[in-house]
């Protein structure tokens, strides 16, 4: 049990009340545990320790973190009261629908799950952005009328090509959201589907050489355009991230440039130019100043340039990045290095 369940429960003792909280497991989905009358057609005749889940209260699982456990202890004093005041009545607190067989719906579950998603992790752009492209793409293509079977998330799931980013991603979203509604499914099925998929596996054609990259740049006509193509290719950039740069280590005669912490990977690094003779070629030694649109997501952002890349027919945004990194394998950059400029 969760060092945090084992000290609600030392207080929630200390406030004299009986009812207190137990988890199947650590990490998992909270229930109330106490002394409670016989459930109706039981054939026990006195009060006697039972579990009562807190997602048949709430509608929801509630898990132990800090907000769930907050829930949880409310919830474990409220009950305590029924039992004091002799109000307890087990109609309350069914937690078995009235449908075994009948998994739930789709529509319901969701935004239930996506409430508790933002109730736990915040809302930020970041978190917006996550949402957006980790779960959202993939719940949305379900229709809110089905009901989450074993069956239906499978079907999901093959729908996408083996061993692929969108593979993973539907395994992982509807692990979550299954693990979130306690669905009766296999989820190590699940799991066995995401495949191999690695963001370090490019296939080799999608990759470009120096020249190639080099004669690109030459064939952008616009001044704004250029030089971000210049940014992105010359320093592994991600799209979003050409609206939280600092180039003053640039303007100054350095070799480095600082992408801000409002990024995907949430945090400020140091990024190194590969090849450093892009930088004079390229004519990076100038301002680059962009100015994020309020409201908008990162994935909002970054879709300008994919746009923009789409209709002068050049090579996806992220094809550089993956252009940066094979570079750095053949010029023997350090991983490590590599790693934290990427």
């Amino acid at each position: 049990m969760d060092e945090a369940v084992h000290k609600a429960n030392f207080q929630l003792s200390r406030a004299g009340c009986k009812v207190k909280l137990t988890q199947r497991r650590a990490g998992g989905s909270l229930s109330l545990v106490g002394t409670f009358p016989p459930k109706p057609g039981s054939h026990k005749s006195k009060p006697h320790q039972q579990k009562i889940s807190l997602k048949s209260i709430t509608g929801f699982s509630v898990l132990p973190h800090a907000e769930g456990i907050k829930r949880a202890v409310a919830e474990a004093k409220r009950l305590d009261s029924t039992l004091t005041l002799n109000l307890f009545n087990w109609n309350d607190y069914s937690d078995i629908p009235a449908d075994r067989s009948k998994a739930p719906i789709a529509g319901a579950l969701i935004p239930k799950f996506e409430a508790w998603y933002f109730e736990t992790r915040g809302r930020s752009g970041s978190t917006e952005t996550t949402w957006e492209t980790d779960y959202w793409e993939v719940y949305k293509r379900i229709d809110p009328e089905a009901r989450l079977t074993q069956d239906l998330l499978e079907d999901l799931i093959r729908r996408t090509k083996p061993n692929s980013r969108s593979r993973k991603r539907y395994c992982q979203a509807l692990k979550k959201l299954a693990e979130f509604g306690e669905l009766e499914v296999n989820l190590k099925r699940i799991q066995e589907l995401k495949g191999n998929y690695s963001s370090e596996s490019v296939e080799p054609k999608t990759l470009l050489t120096d020249e190639e990259i080099e004669e690109l740049w030459s064939q952008i006509d616009e001044p704004w355009l250029r030089l971000c193509f210049g940014y992105l290719v010359t320093f592994g950039l991600r799209n979003h991230e050409l609206y939280y740069l600092d180039n003053q280590a640039l303007l100054e005669g350095g070799y480095t440039i600082i992408v801000g912490r409002n990024t995907k990977s949430k945090r400020q690094r140091v990024a190194y130019a590969l090849p450093r003779q892009w930088i004079e070629q390229f004519e990076l030694r100038q301002e680059c100043k962009l100015e994020p649109t309020p409201g908008k997501t990162n994935r909002r952002l970054g879709e300008v340039f994919s746009q923009a890349f789409l209709n002068r027919n050049l090579p996806s945004p992220y094809t550089f990045r993956h252009c940066w990194r094979e570079r750095a394998i053949r010029w023997g950059v350090d991983p490590s290095v590599a790693a934290k400029s990427l």
